[in-house]
């Protein structure tokens, strides 16, 4: 929802556009006539708007709730959420995962998203490295085994606004992940933060699916063009993409790949894509 927003960054600190209401912005998204859902953000910006004004203006406007990520990344989390050396901290941000849960079942969202983008550390011997991974690992897993009939998701991401966050990469995420010995948590694939993190989204992919790890993948900007306009352009080009990588001969790419001959996979998918 936020890429319908105010947009704000360390640079423009006013923001590149007019500040955008929740209801405002699903308004916005069913103007795109491209999607089909949207990801909200719990609590809402606006401390009066209750969970079920979200849920008729999703309805009045056929838009789904994807998912719901609770807020635990704000001022009030500057030194951590699930891993802030406060106890009372740590137990607030348990608590908005448990909020969370209840907005996105009202909502109908398929699962919570946790973004702990400030779960982290900015500078050498800052903390101990096993006892923030510990607390972030105790934190998700005991939302999770509180809601088993509820699936969650870890976005991961390199670093920012942290030097070094702990949910860093798809390897250190699905290790934390497989620690926390429940069946109900996975990976959220945002495709930037994966590129950011030197990965190969593709390869990514494949590692978190064969484990059942996937829970959803995201491919989004900040946009300062129209939102409106931006969103229809950028469902287009992957409509496009996605029609054209159809036309792939699996059977031939497979042969390809298993000789491990680089120059004649260009060539086919140069073909395909390119035609």
């Amino acid at each position: 929802m936020w890429v319908f927003g105010q947009i704000l960054d360390r640079y423009a600190t006013e923001g590149y556009g007019p500040p955008v209401g929740t209801l405002e912005a699903i308004e916005m998204a069913a103007r795109t006539g491209a999607l089909a859902g949207v990801v909200l953000n719990y609590p809402f910006p606006e401390p009066d708007l209750a969970v079920h004004e979200v849920a008729a203006a999703l309805r009045k406007h056929n838009l789904s709730a994807v998912s719901v990520t609770p807020v635990i990344y704000g001022r009030e989390f500057r030194s951590g959420s699930f891993t802030n050396p406060d106890p009372s901290l740590r137990r607030k941000a348990v608590d908005l995962g448990h909020e969370a849960v209840a907005a996105a079942r009202e909502l109908g969202a398929g699962h919570v998203k946790f973004w702990p983008g400030q779960d982290g550390y900015d500078y050498p011997f800052q903390v101990d490295y096993a006892t923030v991974r510990r607390h972030g690992i105790e934190g998700i897993r005991d939302v999770a085994r509180n809601f088993p009939d509820m699936t969650f998701g870890i976005e991961y991401k390199l670093k920012e606004p942290r030097a070094r966050l702990l949910w860093s990469t798809a390897a250190a995420s699905l290790l934390g992940i497989a620690a926390m010995g429940v069946d109900n948590v996975g990976l959220v694939l945002d495709f930037g933060h994966s590129l950011f993190a030197k990965e190969n989204p593709a390869e990514v992919f494949t590692l978190a699916h064969e484990r059942g790890c996937l829970v959803d993948i995201e491919l989004d900007d900040n946009y300062r063009e129209d939102p409106v306009d931006a969103v229809r352009t950028s469902v287009a080009t992957l409509r496009l993409l996605e029609e054209r990588c159809e036309r792939i001969p699996l059977d031939e790419l497979a042969a390809i790949q298993e000789r491990h001959d680089a120059l004649a996979a260009q060539r086919l998918i140069q073909k395909v894509i390119l035609a």
